[in-house]
């Protein structure tokens, strides 16, 4: 649950309401999910290093909609 606290930091910096109920706190798949609603999220792969890498894509997808969307 590393991302949970920096998520809610950036939420309230921003003056936003958190994308998900306090007691539903998730990972980065609530980044894909706010910013991709329909569609899955990709299938990770079973190992550490990839997985970190395939996570750390998709948070970069999902942070450049997110920020696209917003932007002013």
């Amino acid at each position: 649950d590393f991302e949970r606290p920096i998520i809610e930091e950036i939420y309230t910096a921003l003056k936003q309401p958190l994308p998900w109920h306090y007691t539903r706190s998730r990972d980065c798949r609530t980044n894909w999910e706010t910013a991709f609603p329909d569609v899955p999220h990709p299938k990770r792969p079973h190992r550490a290093i990839d997985d970190a890498f395939a996570t750390l894509h998709c948070l970069e997808l999902a942070l450049t909609e997110l920020n696209r969307r917003h932007a002013c």
